[in-house]
């Protein structure tokens, strides 16, 4: 596959204020920066659009966090206000670190040593088990081991990107969720929710992740079930998507894998139970599934984390069973809104006009009728819920809980129809035939059978005057040109009568600095952005996988490199270096001296901290150790500067 990358319009110079800044400080505490999802760090204020070159030695590889086991989670980042570990002179900065081996580790973020006494903490060794090893677990006692999606990663273990708690008391905590390989006289493979201290790396508390809700498997995939019973939770599912904290209570979605009958969509909720005296542990308050008399309709998302507006949650199912529009409870292909107070069913859902009706070429080669037989779902990214500093007029049917004319919020995905859906937050549309009561904006990029569409996440930012989307979309077909990353700008009302808050057509795509297109290969990226208190400042950050899903000759942006590629891109047209929007300003290709040891990881997302951009590894096939790569400015880096 290709992906490409969407901006939003191309603006002038601009200097104003970060007055919709979603963070008040610079950490980095769950899944692409806060829980609207924007991938937005507004607290950036070293790192700009002109110290961000390859030129002069300004901006590079600093050096590499060496870990045991790939790093699909993305790392996180706090700063620390009290004495703890290796911090007595506070405030410190530490990264977080997971890996499929189960393993965490804590990293000094202005140095890179380690920052626990004991580090890293073995997960699954606290339980006496092991990360699953899927070179000698077999399927049957694992079926994620029968065909991961974590591609040529042999270890599954932490896939989900962990959250940090900084209300929790005495210390604040990381919850993060591990399958652990256990082999007494029967072997089995359990996923465990932990909650560790982060000034300690000491486990807390930990829960074994169970539940059962009505439901009865069908005869056939696609189709629903009349019977009656109960359906319980097994580790045929993968946890792929980030945890989302909210209001005291983490949030865990399962995806079927692989998907066929028996195999839904999970969704769990659990608190920290605080017992004074360092005692601790773990209440189960919410359990869901997406698909309880039907199959399939997973929570993807591609990594990402399910998105809130600080009272509902909002998340995708991906192909399975629909049946909703017939007083039925299964909710494949559609887009959610979650009430953590009643939780289960839906307190608002949409799902695509052509459910039914989408015809093409399934999985498996034949032609299929309907998006759940031809894999067409929505949960191949993930939800962004657009801050609430940013509004538009509703002027067309889909106000119905946001009156005609007066200001409501949105919600954005897209899906592998190359479609991108724009909600309103309070009044999603439900299902109909015409999709009267939500935007559906068609990109450039058509579908191909199956094979081009959205695997990645959009990312918002605000200049101080215009609110800006990045988004990426992806092709696997092999011949296929490269996409570029294009761009959409919000817009704040639509046409008369009609549901139309974004334009159609992008106007900024990727190029180099001398002005040729810069595309890219499969899977899209889910980008990041960084800024200070100027649009000057604003940076679009991605992470490459070069030739992952296409021939070297397709020109894709890093096609000479063996590693991950991290680029980055003028946010805005603001003049100097950046005349366009989207203009490369650096990648991790240029003036190399130092080979980077690992591999690109599939929906890998930078997180950018105090000055540094961290991005996270894969292990190589025989390897033992994978890493994480710091890059900042090469200047007051220690001695020897920047390694490449």
């Amino acid at each position: 596959m290709m992906f490409c990358l969407l901006a939003l319009s191309s603006l002038t110079a601009v200097s104003a204020a970060q007055s919709s800044c979603p963070s008040a400080n610079s950490n980095v505490l769950t899944w692409h920066n806060d829980i609207n999802r924007t991938g937005w760090q507004c607290n950036e204020a070293t790192l700009n659009q002109t110290n961000v070159t390859a030129n002069g030695n300004s901006f590079g590889l600093l050096w590499q966090l060496t870990v045991t086991g790939s790093v699909y989670a993305q790392p996180l980042a706090v700063t620390l206000t009290q004495k703890a570990g290796s911090c007595q002179n506070p405030p410190c900065s530490l990264v977080l670190v997971a890996t499929e081996n189960d393993l965490l580790y804590a990293f000094d973020a202005a140095t890179g040593a380690s920052f626990w006494s004991t580090d890293p903490v073995d997960l699954a060794g606290y339980l006496g088990g092991s990360a699953v090893n899927c070179s000698t677990v077999s399927a049957s006692v694992f079926p994620v081991c029968g065909g991961s999606p974590l591609a040529n990663n042999v270890y599954v273990g932490v896939t989900g990107t962990p959250v940090i708690d900084m209300s929790a008391t005495p210390d604040p905590l990381l919850y993060v969720v591990a399958a652990v390989y256990y082999a007494p006289d029967t072997p089995i493979v359990v996923y465990h929710l932990f909650a560790v201290d982060v000034t300690t790396g000491a486990v807390e508390a930990t829960v074994a992740i169970n539940g059962s809700v009505a439901g009865q498997v069908p005869a056939n995939e696609c189709k629903t079930s009349s019977g009656s019973g109960n359906i319980i939770f097994t580790n045929a599912s993968i946890q792929r998507q980030g945890l989302l904290l909210l209001n005291g209570t983490v949030y865990i979605a399962f995806a079927d894998f692989p998907e066929g009958l028996g195999d839904n969509g999970w969704i769990f909720g659990y608190q920290l139970q605080n017992s004074g005296g360092g005692s601790y542990s773990f209440s189960q308050t919410a359990v869901a599934n997406s698909t309880a008399f039907g199959s399939g309709g997973g929570f993807w998302g591609s990594g990402a984390a399910p998105a809130s507006d600080g009272t509902n949650i909002y998340t995708t199912t991906g192909n399975g069973t629909f049946d909703v529009n017939n007083s039925g409870a299964d909710y494949g292909d559609s887009l959610l809104r979650l009430n953590p107070s009643s939780f289960w069913p839906p307190a608002d859902w949409y799902t695509p006009s052509d459910v039914f009706s989408y015809t093409g070429i399934g999985p498996n080669g034949k032609p299929c009728k309907m998006r759940c037989e031809c894999d067409e779902d929505l949960s191949s990214g993930g939800v962004l819920v657009v801050p609430s500093a940013y509004t538009y007029t509703c002027t067309g049917s889909g106000c119905a809980q946001c009156a005609n004319g007066t200001k409501c919020n949105v919600v954005i995905n897209g899906d592998k129809e190359s479609k991108i859906y724009v909600a309103n937050q309070l009044s999603l549309g439900h299902f109909n035939n015409t999709d009267q009561n939500i935007e559906v904006v068609q990109t450039p990029y058509p579908p191909d059978d199956g094979y081009q569409g959205y695997w990645a996440s959009p990312a918002y930012w605000y200049d101080g005057a215009n609110n800006w989307m990045f988004y990426s979309a992806t092709d696997s077909q092999e011949g296929d040109a490269p996409f570029p990353i294009d761009g959409y700008e919000l817009t704040t009302s639509g046409a008369a009568g009609s549901y139309n808050p974004v334009p159609r057509t992008p106007n900024a795509s990727t190029v180099s600095s001398t002005g040729s297109p810069i595309g890219f290969c499969q899977y899209s990226p889910t980008p990041s952005v960084s800024s200070g208190a100027s649009a000057s400042s604003g940076i679009v950050w991605a992470i490459e996988q070069p030739n992952s899903g296409n021939p070297s000759n397709n020109n894709c942006a890093g096609t000479n490199s063996k590693h991950a590629v991290l680029h980055a891109f003028c946010a805005t047209a603001a003049g100097g270096r950046c005349t366009t929007a989207l203009t490369e300003l650096y990648n991790s290709t240029q003036n190399v001296t130092k080979t980077l040891i690992s591999k690109d990881v599939t929906f890998s997302t930078p997180t950018i901290f105090n000055g540094r951009v961290y991005m996270g590894t894969r292990t190589e096939v025989g390897a033992a150790q994978s890493e994480v790569d710091v890059f900042g400015l090469c200047s007051g880096n220690g001695p020897s500067g920047c390694l490449q």
